[in-house]
């Protein structure tokens, strides 16, 4: 490992190079095949896309995903934890060491395995696999992998200066989508595309200023997957107390005006933390770009920084000034001193990280956790709370908003005996102000509202319900989830995240929806989904939830697709972290979200059942 040194994009290595010439180059030897690589990794955990020719990728270190897509390809994993997808063509997949997941695809495939291994499809288990063929290197192979200024990279670290900053049967997965939805694939990495991951103890080039103590150090517990060390910095007393983490005087800008984001790995002790990230010109600190990012969770997490939106009242991008030097100054603008942050894994022109997955390679696994909705009575209070209003929340989220005109009560929620759980909505001779939501305080219809607060909540995977709607004008059902992190009293609504898979709009529209924070208001992306009757029938409503990374289906027909690129107001992403499930019919307001009452007496919403799969092995449950 070389101190503080930028690993850069394995595009700008030899395609050519021998796994043990790249192991060399990286400073670790490797236990693998002699392969001639086309396709190279790095030491760090990351997504590798193959290409649609016959590929030789060879992964390295780190906990991969490397998906061989068409051709006739070899797959070497390398150490680390790794999921291998082989694709179409027929192909060669050696796990190496470590815990590997093998799905060789389609094909006449070849495959070790040893006793760490996990495998599905098509795969010939041999004790060794033929030398890979010589090959050309494929030609666009893809990885992922105002302030005053800041002191100078030749500061010493009791520099002075300061920022000055202002202040049923067994459930399988539904067979719709068959086969994984398409996406636009991810772009190849730009030509400057550079990563710090701090594997050196050595300290060189942290400059702590302002009270901040700053150094490379070991993970805590729970550390970023594929690496060791990051940077520790324990939070200094004054406003502007920050640390310089990097700074050349040579190579290339750490941004571009065609790829404007960094994104880093960020360890904090609390959510709501914000984190102001600094570029400047290494001999003009007065030229410089910042942006805020605030933490969602406490633990590890990613963080974006997108400097086409710089912080308010600081100076916009300018392709003229040469970015090459790093600041950043955690909990932005405090004088609280002695928390301590951890900085890792910094992707400059982070297009390649954060780009949509390869979807085409979507592989829905296990049943992680399901409520089927059997029996008679109440539904399960394990599992489920039924709500006389909304959730808990820290700021008034729990609230029931939108000028609903019901009143929620536990009587409105059974199950049916047919294996779905009911709400039966019911208008109401006369008006009730008790429990009533509507602002007029004056309420002409009963329903119901449950959900998993405190009990359960899930992070990634494929989450999806079966539902049939309820028939009549402004009935409001919904599946929808918020953040587990929504009672911190520093979080809150909307920096909790809310993703809405869906909410019926009337009996031939439904909408699907993100939403999070600007800056405290609430922004959001949508989208609306018509043409068929969500009331005759059970639809299927599904989540596909990854590491920055949304999509919603209904009847596996994609409506939505986010990423932190695609987002279309600023703000930090919101959903990398434990959600939990509710499910509500509520009745709006003349004119409002779901139209109009329009006469009906009665009107029942049904969930058939509420699962929980892995994805790409991904997806996890929590309890109480």
């Amino acid at each position: 490992m070389k101190p503080l040194a930028i690993a850069v994009s394995a595009i700008a290595l030899s395609a050519t190079l021998s796994v043990f010439a790249l192991a060399s180059a990286f400073g670790a030897s490797k236990a693998v095949t002699n392969h001639a690589c086309t396709i190279v990794g790095t030491n760090n955990s990351e997504v590798i896309k193959g290409t649609a020719k016959a590929d030789v990728i060879c992964a390295l270190g780190g906990n991969d995903t490397v998906y061989g897509l068409a051709g006739n390809d070899v797959i070497d994993g390398g150490t680390g934890n790794d999921k291998l997808f082989g694709g179409t063509g027929n192909d060669l997949i050696h796990g190496g060491s470590g815990t590997d997941s093998i799905d060789a695809g389609t094909g006449s495939n070849k495959c070790t395995k040893d006793s760490k291994e996990s495998s599905s499809r098509s795969c010939s288990y041999v004790t060794a696999l033929p030398k890979a063929p010589a090959s050309v290197a494929s030609p666009s192979p893809t990885a992922t992998s105002g302030v005053s200024p800041s002191p100078s990279p030749t500061s010493t670290s009791g520099s002075t200066a300061t920022p000055g900053p202002t202040t049923s049967p067994s459930p399988s997965p539904s067979a719709s989508p068959s086969s994984s939805p398409a996406s636009t694939p991810p772009p190849t990495a730009p030509a400057s595309a550079l990563t710090l991951d701090f594997e050196t103890a050595s300290n060189s080039q942290l400059i702590a200023f302002s009270g901040d103590t700053a150094s490379i150090d070991a993970h805590p517990a729970g550390g970023v997957a594929g690496s060791m060390r990051a940077v520790k910095i324990i939070r200094g007393d004054q406003a502007a107390s920050g640390t310089v983490f990097y700074s050349a005087s040579g190579g290339v800008n750490l941004i571009s005006s065609s790829a404007k984001t960094v994104s880093a790995k960020i360890y904090s002790p609390a959510a709501g933390i914000p984190v102001l990230l600094k570029l400047e010109d290494v001999s003009d600190a007065s030229k410089f770009v910042e942006t805020l990012a605030t933490t969602t969770a406490t633990g590890w997490q990613s963080l974006q920084f997108n400097f086409a939106n710089p912080r308010a009242g600081t100076p916009a991008f300018d392709s003229n000034i040469s970015y090459k030097k790093a600041v950043v100054f955690f909990n932005f603008g405090s004088t609280s001193s002695g928390a301590i942050y951890y900085l890792d894994q910094v992707v400059f022109d982070a297009a390649v990280e954060t780009a949509p997955p390869v979807t085409n390679a979507y592989t829905v696994g296990a049943l992680l956790w399901s409520d089927e909705f059997n029996g008679t009575g109440s539904i399960n209070s394990s599992n489920w709370t039924a709500r006389n209003c909304g959730h808990s929340s820290a700021n008034g989220g729990g609230s029931c908003h939108n000028n609903e005109q019901q009143i929620y009560t536990p009587n409105a929620i059974s199950l049916d005996g047919s294996g779905s759980a009911v709400i039966t909505t019911e208008h109401l001779a006369t008006p009730r102000s008790s429990g009533c939501l509507a602002w007029s305080s004056q309420c002409s219809f009963t329903s119901g509202r449950f959900d998993t607060q405190g009990k359960v909540s899930f992070q990634y995977g494929v989450l999806e319900a079966r539902i049939k709607n309820p028939l009549g004008g402004a009935n409001w059902p919904a599946f929808w989830f918020l953040g587990t992190n929504i009672t911190e009293s520093n979080v809150g609504w909307p920096a909790s995240g809310e993703i809405d898979v869906m909410e019926g709009k009337s009996r031939s529209l439904t909408a699907g929806a993100i939403h999070w924070s600007n800056s405290g208001a609430d922004a959001y992306d949508y989208a609306d989904y018509s043409g068929t009757d969500f009331t005759s029938e059970y639809h299927v409503y599904k989540l596909y939830w990854l590491e920055n990374y949304i999509a919603m289906f209904v009847d596996g027909n994609k409506i939505l697709e986010e990423t932190p690129q695609s987002l279309s107001r600023p703000g930090a992403w919101a959903f990398n972290h434990p959600f939990f499930v509710i499910l509500n019919n509520a009745v709006s307001a003349p004119g409002g979200f779901a139209g109009t009452y329009d006469g009906w007496s009665s009107s029942q919403m049904k969930i058939d059942y509420v699962r929980h799969y892995q994805l790409n092995g991904i997806g996890q449950v929590f309890s109480n």
